[in-house]
């Protein structure tokens, strides 16, 4: 789906087995699905669905919770890099188990519109944020970091940086390296 010139990301949910998503370098502006769409695309756990066998087992366990079962529940990898994307306010629609999030070098310019959505991935491990026009200043910078660090707790790396938490459940190390780098980058763009 890259370099396609689409707008958005409407459809995509029809594909209830897809497990990675590039739609790099194309003109899209929202990452958000209509909600209709993700209700009638939920996984039937009926006997008589055709599912994956891991994918069924997976999704009975989720139903028997009382949890809601997205038809995106396969989806794990999002490459949305290179777009014009403001905000990710409905980033939760497009599935529940997703580890990798690619959105470089799109239009976040304030971390309002970044940060309340991103710990709505319970299973994010790698974050891509390189590249937006994100406030430039340390207290900024330094405030998502910190938010991601402690809403995050499977959060690897953000920029190809690894957060590692330290014996004692400090970041300080990480985080002091992740600023310095992120610091750098930004001001240079």
């Amino acid at each position: 789906m890259s370099n396609n010139q689409l707008t958005n990301l409407f459809g995509i949910q029809q594909l209830p087995t897809l497990q990675v998503l590039h739609a790099e370098h194309n003109l899209i502006t929202t990452v958000s699905i209509p909600q209709t769409y993700t209700h009638q695309s939920k996984l039937d756990v009926s006997s008589s669905a055709s599912t994956v066998g891991s994918q069924k087992g997976q999704a009975s366990r989720e139903a028997e919770k009382g949890q809601e079962v997205l038809g995106m529940a396969s989806l794990t990898d999002i490459f949305l890099g290179y777009n014009s994307i403001t905000s990710l306010d409905g980033l939760d629609r497009l599935g529940p188990n997703i580890e990798y999030l690619g959105v470089e070098n799109n239009s976040f310019a304030e971390s309002s519109t970044v940060v309340p959505y991103i710990p709505l991935l319970k299973k994010l491990k790698y974050l891509m944020l390189v590249g937006n026009p994100l406030s430039t200043s340390q207290h900024e910078v330094r405030s998502i970091i910190n938010v991601l660090m402690k809403t995050c707790p499977s959060l690897q790396s953000i920029d190809n940086i690894a957060i590692k938490k330290e014996e004692n459940g400090d970041f300080t190390h990480s985080l002091t390296h992740l600023l310095t780098y992120l610091l750098t980058h930004l001001l240079n763009h």
